[in-house]
């Protein structure tokens, strides 16, 4: 294939930019949202000036003096634009000798055709995909920030079309590794600390997976409760993030209640999720004492709960700011803290001590990754004649939610939901639980 070599990016340098950690750091100190808008060190905009050389929808394209390499797949000529997408068409960045470091800024400027949707993946090695949002066009997509390698997928079942008019990427042209790039569990991101804890960097423990450089080391002193507070590399609304998890890996003892939530500062930003109570707390052993932690930020607040004046979230639940997390981890190294849309398992976080009732409209906690496609989601029973499904169309949900439950009457109940989630439609979950049901 012939690249047209005259259709060349310039690099545009802009205002110098706080370091990340120490930005998130700023953040995680107020409870004023900061406008995501800034000027980025330096941008790379696709457009019609760049638009790719393609074969049957197929080709790559040599968009700047760095060596990137651009591929796109299903995807045809834009006369007003850079490229046009159909159904599981996509164009980004592949692995070569270089990569975005530091990205900070994406935004799409794009026309759909009804019911298509064009979808932001990110990956911090050009090849494990993680899904960060649907785009609306013109809107900077903040959870992108970080990754090195980003993503443009088009899902339309009825072949309807993206139209990409321009891409804009800002990327501040600094990092670590790839993996440190999106890890928040650096020291100078430490809020606050119970007073029997001490915070230090960890340089040498550190954790076995990824290629990460340093970590944070709690140290305890006495036998009291503990918390730490650890900011984000950089603030999200509770939109940003709605359906992606929170992770880290921590070096110690797992063996009784821990807590996980999300803040505003110091203040807590939905439920708090207990590792003794919920599921949704997935704990994975690594090696020698470490562990995996996730969480989906779907246990901490939901967008689409609500059943007659039940359950019904604040009407700016979706702009409400998360700028870290509340650990009470105790003596521990805390490493790879992200948000991130990589999969998991679902679970559930309905409250144990809950005792569902006959007549009640119950809510089954269930928590996953990924966009959630409520037509496609299925509750199934132990026993039919206890329960029944919500359907959709019932006029008393206030949000579309697909996990709402009638009970029909008393004894033990087994539930067993499936989602179909994902950009692609293409992984399915399911989860079961098991409540007592009185009159």
């Amino acid at each position: 294939m012939v690249i047209d070599k005259a259709k060349k990016i310039v690099l545009a340098v802009g205002t110098t930019m706080l370091p990340v950690s120490v930005a998130g750091a700023l953040f995680a100190g107020s409870t004023n949202l900061l406008s995501p808008t800034h000027a980025s060190a330096h941008t790379i905009t696709l457009d019609n000036n760049n638009s790719p050389e393609l074969t049957n929808g197929e080709g790559t394209n040599d968009i700047d003096e760095k060596g990137i390499i651009w591929e796109y797949h299903n995807a045809s000529d834009n006369n007003n634009g850079h490229v046009t997408l159909g159904h599981q068409g996509y164009f980004g960045a592949t692995t070569s000798g270089y990569d975005y470091k530091g990205i900070d800024n994406v935004v799409a400027n794009f026309t759909a055709g009804e019911g298509a949707e064009l979808w932001l993946l990110a990956s911090y090695n050009g090849s494990d995909w993680n899904e960060v949002c649907q785009l609306t066009s013109g809107k900077d997509a903040i959870a992108a920030s970080g990754w090195r390698y980003v993503r443009f997928y088009c899902w339309d079942e009825s072949n309807n079309l993206v139209n990409v008019e321009s891409v804009t990427l800002g990327y501040s042209c600094e990092g670590i590794t790839n993996t440190e790039d999106i890890d928040s569990a650096r020291l100078e991101n430490v809020v606050s600390v119970s007073p029997e804890i001490t915070a230090t960097e960890e340089t040498e423990n550190i954790s076995p997976l990824g290629n990460s450089t340093r970590a944070i080391r709690f140290t305890k002193s006495g036998s009291a409760s503990t918390n730490v507070v650890i900011a984000f590399n950089r603030q999200y609304t509770v939109a940003d993030i709605a359906y992606q998890k929170v992770e880290f890996d921590l070096k110690g003892f797992v063996g009784y209640d821990k807590t996980i939530e999300l803040v505003n500062g110091t203040a807590k930003v939905g439920t708090s999720i207990s590792s003794k109570q919920h599921s949704s707390y997935k704990i994975t052993n690594i090696q020698d004492d470490w562990y995996h932690i996730e969480v989906p930020i779907t246990a901490f607040v939901s967008l689409i709960s609500g059943y007659a004046d039940k359950d019904v979230p604040a009407k700016d639940i979706g702009k409400k700011v998360i700028s870290g997390v509340k650990l009470n981890c105790g003596e521990a190294i805390i490493d790879n803290l992200r948000i991130s849309g990589e999969q998991c398992e679902m679970g559930i976080f309905n409250s144990p001590s809950w005792k569902p009732k006959v007549g009640e409209f119950y809510w089954f906690k269930v928590s996953w990754v990924g966009k959630v496609h409520p037509e496609l989601v299925q509750m199934t029973f132990s026993d039919d004649t206890l329960a029944r499904h919500i359907p959709l169309s019932d006029p008393n949900l206030k949000n579309g939610s697909p996990f709402y439950i009638e009970l029909l009457g008393a004894g033990s109940l087994t539930i067993t939901c499936t989602v179909v989630v994902g950009y692609n439609r293409q992984t399915i979950k399911t989860v079961s639980n098991t409540i007592t049901i009185t009159e």
